[in-house]
């Protein structure tokens, strides 16, 4: 269809005021002369430059055209936005990774999706004008129509290459190094947070301990007993206007508890529960060892022996202002409400924000006869250690601290 030139100078009016908006000097516009007939093969391109807030055109042709050339960091650019994509789609889960060898193990063999990666950082812009010149052919393709000639210009398609021959002597590149082995107990959590408070004054870190108490009233009618929001600020990820206050913020957070509970049918002992879910989330990150701990507690509240966590005693040294970063001997000694070596039963109230799991687990703990555990946050084999006996409590410590030896550690 033709298009007629009121129209095409309107277009042109709306991409100018879009590219002015934009910083933008150069604007490029292709049309046909006189509508999309055969004519239109000698169609004029008019290149405009941005001076003053106007257009200045000139036409050229598309013969007057020459190769551009493509430069270094363009091929840098491109090959880390293909880098990225591919870390993306596949090297970040498992799930992933499956997929992608699937597909290239379709392809003809699972290494090809290596050697593409590979192969893709080094391309250089010689290579992308190698390409370009055997490829894109300046055709009628390029306006959409087909003109017979007798002497068409065509691209000639290698013959496919012998994957057997691309991957037989293929080597991966070099092990990159492993980050650190994150530890995440307690103690080595709260040594490396940062506290602080923002302009808007919501505090982050201890300071949000004496926030929690001021709004604790949040809570009451669930948890009558509550003196802070410790417990009832679900961890989940949220999105706050850079000016929401601390009330705000603990008013979303307390309103998704809520709507946990609600789900888990969470109405009644609320303050034991989310007490014990608390303990259950500190002592392992593992959704699957969640139950197991929450029956190790239960069964030692039933037998009336100390729970003996040392997160309860952590948070009540947090609370008192003596947590050194690191628990020591003789802080298991220290009278704090929170010593759950010294008091029997559990903790005045909630040490941590529980998750979904450790609720569900405090709800329904396993059925088991387990009274200790090696928790897997301490643990270099990454899970924890559940015994019923003293005799394999002590066992399942003298490997543990094998493995911490055997790992590097003390």
């Amino acid at each position: 269809h033709s298009v007629t030139k009121s129209l095409i100078n309107a277009l042109v009016g709306i991409l100018v005021r879009v590219l002015q908006r934009l910083g933008s000097r150069h604007v490029l516009i292709v049309h046909g002369k006189d509508g999309m007939d055969e004519a239109s093969l000698g169609a004029a391109t008019l290149v405009g430059e941005l001076k003053d807030g106007e257009v200045r055109e000139y036409e050229i042709h598309p013969e007057d055209f020459g190769m551009a050339m493509v430069s270094n960091r363009s091929i840098k650019v491109a090959n880390r936005d293909e880098s990225a994509q591919l870390v993306r789609a596949a090297l970040n889960n498992t799930a992933g990774v499956g997929l992608a060898l699937s597909e290239w193990m379709a392809i003809g063999d699972w290494r090809l999706f290596f050697l593409h990666r590979d192969e893709v950082r080094k391309v250089t812009p010689a290579d992308v004008q190698r390409v370009a010149a055997a490829y894109l052919k300046s055709s009628n393709r390029t306006l959409g129509y087909f003109v017979p000639t007798d002497k068409p210009d065509r691209a000639e398609i290698p013959p496919a290459p012998d994957i057997a021959a691309l991957v037989k002597d293929y080597r991966g590149q070099a092990a990159v190094a492993t980050g650190e082995a994150f530890d995440p107990s307690p103690a080595n959590i709260m040594q490396r947070t940062t506290t602080f408070t923002t302009k808007a004054g919501v505090k982050a870190g201890d300071d949000f301990l004496t926030e929690q108490a001021r709004l604790a009233t949040l809570v009451s009618d669930m948890d009558p007993d509550a003196k802070s929001l410790e417990g009832y600020l679900f961890p989940d990820t949220y999105k706050f206007p850079r000016a929401a206050t601390a009330e705000q913020v603990c008013n979303t957070m307390v309103r998704r508890f809520r709507a946990a509970a609600a789900q888990l049918g969470l109405r009644e002992n609320v303050h034991a529960v989310v007490t014990m879910a608390s303990l259950v989330e500190r002592e392992t990150a593992r959704d699957d060892e969640r139950p197991l701990v929450a029956s190790v507690f239960q069964n030692r509240l039933a037998q009336k022996m100390p729970l003996m966590t040392d997160p309860s005693v952590i948070y009540g040294l947090q609370v008192q202002g003596q947590w050194r970063g690191t628990i020591y001997q003789s802080d298991l000694r220290r009278d704090t409400p929170f010593n759950t070596y010294i008091h029997t039963g559990l903790p005045p109230g909630p040490v941590a924000n529980p998750g979904m799991r450790s609720l569900e687990a405090a709800m329904q703990p396993a059925q088991t006869d387990y009274l200790y555990f090696v928790a897997a946050g301490a643990n270099p084999q990454g899970r924890s250690l559940f015994s019923a006996t003293l005799e394999q409590h002590a066992r399942d410590v003298a490997g543990y601290r094998r493995s911490v030896k055997k790992a590097g550690g003390r």
